[in-house]
């Protein structure tokens, strides 16, 4: 199974001293250690841009997915606001991506013993779109609270 991990490239995240694209990027390289039996694939394009909008990167990023064959694609991000929690979106439509992330949400807030609040679908995402991301699974996931 290929994993592709996509790393949040933002660093527009607020004059808090933390940068979301480096606490993010080290989330999902330890992941991917962790992860050794799977095939896994970086997706993640920081030299056009850290910013939270930035479509360009965005579809660079799910095209190196969609050349690696990725069964799931898997967007970690670091939520500010969450209360010390987790939360997911995946395009609306996606029953499949959202089982998916439910379970693994709930996982890994149980692991840790921290809150699981809920999934949602949210139009709009670049990476999770069908049109640029052709993965069969596709998440977003907001981890946490910094």
């Amino acid at each position: 199974m290929v994993i592709a991990w996509n790393p949040s490239h933002q660093d527009d995240t607020g004059s808090n001293g933390w940068h979301e694209y480096a606490v993010c990027g080290d989330i999902a390289k330890r992941t991917m250690a962790l992860l050794s039996g799977f095939s896994n694939v970086l997706c993640w394009e920081t030299g056009m841009g850290l910013a939270s909008k930035n479509d360009a990167s965005l579809k660079a990023e799910a095209a190196k997915a969609n050349a690696a064959n990725a069964q799931v694609f898997v967007a970690v991000h670091v939520n500010g606001g969450s209360g010390g929690g987790f939360t997911g979106e995946y395009s609306p439509g996606d029953s499949v991506s959202a089982r998916y992330l439910e379970a693994l949400l709930r996982s890994v807030a149980a692991t840790m013993n921290m809150k699981f609040y809920y999934v949602r679908p949210r139009s709009g995402l670049v990476v999770l779109d069908p049109a640029n991301n052709q993965a069969p699974i596709r998440v977003l996931l907001e981890l946490g609270t910094m």
